[in-house]
């Protein structure tokens, strides 16, 4: 049989002696079909693949661990396809490569540099499937400690909810100290985790490594002093349990209904609908008032009238002025204060108490509305008067008068 084979090549083999160039070119096209139909029907493979698997329950419904889900269906299916089209664009630039190498040893010019690459290529990926094969043990150690935390982080979450939302309590840890306490430990996790599998990852022990880590580490030591403080204030600011999210509160000359509270900034929303990031260490630093939990609110209102208008009239006009309004309560009653006892005028100052917190700024306007209208009914202005004296200077001539009419007399 391989007599009767070398005869039928005998001619083929004749001609491309003779003729090596138009034989590499008859090559070409015959590999170039060959290449085409092996694409084909590894697009097809894959597809077909696919298929098979999107039928499977694991890729249909996701990956679950009991009634947590770890990945969402739409998030593997995305993956599947993701590593499908990868690995048909591998085999794409494999085939590709073995097509030029395979022309170049066909050309007798260049066969001894396609020999050269093709051992080459071979110790380099025989060196790297070794390597590969030695690393499966390190891979699956990251493998499972990665696993674990993310398990681990899971279930502080979930145990950490249940304490948010009153399903477990315990009498020295209140709910608000939930969210920094798993914020904490998260991140505690999360170190403890990257220092186990920092040894294990490929090229750990190179010089090249260790430089990028020193390097990381002097940028992190160098900017992270603003960014440190911010994040060790959001935990004292959770812990001394200052407001919470929801709580209308006043810092930095700033009022506004607390957000979110970030690791490194606390959200506020003003009356304005303007959201603002204030920094945590200016939380922490700068003096804080919390409107939500000093319910009742006092509204002040303060006015400024002359000496000709008794006092007691003004007192009675500001607490009928704390009467009209609809959110001032009645226990504690409203009162009246003298401020200052100025040149021209007294000023007077109207605390009334109100439990509408989340309407502040209305509530204040409205008192403002409310003694306008009680002055106004009482007859009385809101003025601060004041008198000005001209004096004459000293070398010139006063104006002169016009001459004093007398009207006429009766006849």
């Amino acid at each position: 049989m391989l007599e009767r084979w070398n005869e039928w090549l005998a001619p083929y083999r004749a001609w491309s002696d003779a003729h090596p160039h138009a034989a590499a070119a008859a090559w070409a096209v015959a590999l170039l079909g060959i290449w085409w139909v092996l694409l084909r029907a590894v697009r097809w493979l894959i597809a077909r693949q696919a298929q098979r698997m999107a039928g499977k329950p694991w890729l249909r419904d996701g990956l679950r661990f009991r009634s947590w889900e770890v990945i969402s269906a739409a998030t593997v299916q995305q993956y599947m396809r993701d590593l499908g089209d990868g690995l048909y664009a591998i085999l794409r630039m494999a085939f590709a490569f073995a097509y030029v190498l395979i022309l170049l040893f066909l050309i007798p010019e260049t066969a001894d540099f396609s020999t050269r690459t093709l051992a080459f290529l071979g110790d380099r990926l025989y060196a790297l499937g070794v390597d590969m094969v030695l690393y499966v043990p390190s891979l699956l150690y990251i493998v499972v400690v990665t696993f674990l935390s993310i398990q681990l982080i899971k279930l502080l979450k979930a145990f950490m909810e249940q304490i948010e939302q009153g399903k477990l309590s315990f009498p020295l840890f209140p709910p608000e100290y939930a969210a920094p306490t798993r914020q904490i430990v998260t991140f505690f996790v999360i170190v403890f985790a990257m220092v186990l599998i920092a040894p294990y990852l490929p090229g750990s022990g190179t010089q090249a490594f260790q430089a990028v880590t020193l390097f990381i580490g002097v940028l992190v030591s160098l900017g992270s002093s603003t960014a440190v403080a911010n994040l060790i204030a959001s935990f004292v600011l959770q812990y001394m349990r200052a407001f919470r999210v929801g709580d209308l509160i006043e810092v930095g000359g700033h009022v506004g209904t607390v957000q979110a509270i970030h690791l490194f900034s606390t959200r506020l929303r003003t009356a304005t609908n303007d959201d603002i990031a204030i920094p945590n260490t200016l939380m922490l630093t700068g003096a804080l008032k919390n409107y939500t939990q000093s319910v009742p609110v006092a509204l002040k209102g303060s006015v400024s009238i002359g000496y000709d208008v008794p006092w007691a009239r003004v007192y009675e006009a500001l607490l009928n002025a704390a009467a009209r309004h609809e959110d001032v309560l009645r226990d504690p009653p409203p009162y009246v204060l003298q401020r200052s006892l100025d040149d021209y005028y007294i000023s007077y100052d109207l605390y009334a108490f109100t439990a509408s917190v989340e309407r502040l700024p209305a509530a204040h306007s409205r008192l403002h509305e409310c003694i306008r209208d009680a002055f106004e009914a009482a007859g009385i202005e809101i003025l601060s008067p004041a008198h000005t004296h001209l004096h004459g200077k000293i070398g010139l001539d006063p104006a002169p008068q016009a001459p004093a009419v007398s009207a006429p007399s009766a006849a």
